[in-house]
């Protein structure tokens, strides 16, 4: 799953994220076809709780085949193409359910599911994971208090050569259809999430989507080999929590499957709940953390005042393709040499030098005081560029949790070779339960640390 998506930008290009801003692929879902979505779908599928979408409703696991679903407000059905023994379905739901049906006879809650009923595990931002067994019967209809709006197609602004389609499968009776080319509907809305529902069939053809004026890097589809009724044809989550508007442009173009190329919108889904997800709140260790860089010894070293600390392994540097980035980074060669200012001079005698490199350091909720530790102990003090020789300088600048608080800071500079340097941040919280140290110098350079400490703020 971190492989299929974790380096995907927006335009679809895909980075390895194993050997640094390498390109992998343009498209992502050209990489190994369409194995990366389905590790996010069996990620989801799995770990609802974890990965399934906040606020939403889907149905995320089943042991039959769902042939057929509809989410509308307050009540989602769908249809499964057996129901053996035992058949279950999953569901990640953003209300908690009023009445779960089988084939119109009502379930129970239970609190184990040894036959046919549901059962309910509510989640702290206001979602449910909801399990339902349903021997026997096929057809499932979950009803209770969803936070969703949905707005009929008579909200929407449209301009250019739009019909209205009477429906009666349609929400409200009606659709609104168009094939020519610069055909526009807007809906405005309040929320931060949006699913624009259409109609879906042979003839489906193409549109571009804008979002609070920006075109989106996808294609809203009509295409079906059957016909399909209230079906997602755009949507767009993560948004904040506000007004926004949602453009739709006909294309005037269809896939080559295609018989047509309309675009059939029926209505809009949309909804401004919100609720924590509980995602990297609190799961840290709210002790000290004291980490020294370059240090290969198998214990903890304990320094002057009893703290123990502890090598420095963790850390994300990116050199390239084929770069051995231990060998490159790490000082590990002791240097034995006396470091003034300080009582704990082993802290001082490796450390770790890149252009650019960051670690992510866990924490529990509060605030935190953080001390960076340098001294410049070069082996070599002296380095040729284009034929001249110029001191090692490595110019270091630090970022906390994306703030900028060290710019292009000198340690020679600043204590002299062989001579601690220390600065220290108070006040400094975690932010989705890290708190994270990026370091990077100028171009041609390298950024260095020796160690860090990371304690509780005492103030």
């Amino acid at each position: 799953m971190l492989m299929a998506t974790y380096d995907s930008l927006p335009n679809g290009v895909v980075k390895d994220g194993l050997l640094g801003d390498q390109v992998a692929t343009g498209e992502w879902s050209n990489l190994a076809h369409p194995w990366p979505l389905c590790q996010v779908l069996e990620a989801i599928a799995w770990l609802p709780r974890e990965f399934g979408p906040n606020r939403e409703n889907h149905i995320v696991r089943s042991t039959s085949v769902v042939r057929e679903v509809l989410y509308e407000k307050g009540r989602i059905s769908y249809t499964t193409f057996d129901a053996p023994h035992g058949v279950q379905e999953v569901l990640r739901l953003a209300f908690r359910p009023g009445s779960v049906q089988a084939a119109g006879a009502k379930l129970k809650q239970v609190a184990a599911l040894n036959a046919n009923g549901y059962s309910v595990e509510a989640l702290p931002n206001g979602d449910c994971i909801v399990t339902i067994r349903h021997d026997g019967r096929t057809h499932i209809v979950v009803e209770g208090p969803d936070p969703q709006e949905v707005a009929d197609d008579s909200a929407f602004a449209l301009t250019g050569a739009w019909k209205t389609v009477p429906d009666r499968a349609a929400l409200g009776g009606s659709f609104r259809m168009a094939d020519e080319p610069g055909a526009q509907m807007t809906f405005n809305f309040n929320g931060n999430q949006v699913r624009l529902l259409g109609v879906v069939g042979p003839d489906g053809g193409w549109a571009d989507a804008f979002m609070d004026g920006v075109k989106e890097p996808t294609v809203v589809e009509c295409w079906n080999p059957s016909v399909r009724y209230q079906q997602p044809i755009f949507l767009r989550k993560g948004l904040t929590n506000g007004p926004h508007e949602l453009k739709i442009v006909v294309r005037g173009e269809r896939n080559p499957l295609a018989r047509g190329a309309q675009l059939r919108v029926d209505s809009a889904q949309f909804s401004a709940a919100t609720g924590d997800a509980g995602f990297g709140s609190g799961g840290g260790p709210s002790e000290p953390q004291r980490l020294i860089f370059g240090y290969t010894g198998r214990q903890d070293y304990i320094d002057s005042k009893g703290n123990a600390w502890r090598p420095g392994t963790e850390f994300v540097t990116r050199l390239g393709f084929g770069a051995d980035s231990v060998a490159r980074t790490w000082w590990i060669n002791r240097r034995s040499m006396y470091i003034g200012g300080t009582k704990d001079e082993e802290l001082y005698r490796y450390g770790i030098h890149a252009p650019e490199f960051w670690m992510n350091l866990t924490v529990a909720p509060g605030q935190y005081l953080v001390r960076l530790h340098w001294a410049d102990t070069p082996e070599t003090p002296w380095v040729e560029r284009e034929g001249k020789w110029e001191p090692i300088s490595r110019p270091t600048s630090v970022a906390i949790n994306g703030t900028t608080v060290i710019e292009n800071l000198t340690v020679r500079k600043e204590a002299g070779t062989f001579k601690a340097c220390l600065r220290e941040f108070r006040g400094i919280q975690p932010q989705n339960g890290i708190i994270e140290l990026r370091f990077w110098s100028t171009p041609g350079h390298d950024a260095m640390i020796q160690a860090i400490e990371l304690i509780p703020d005492p103030r």
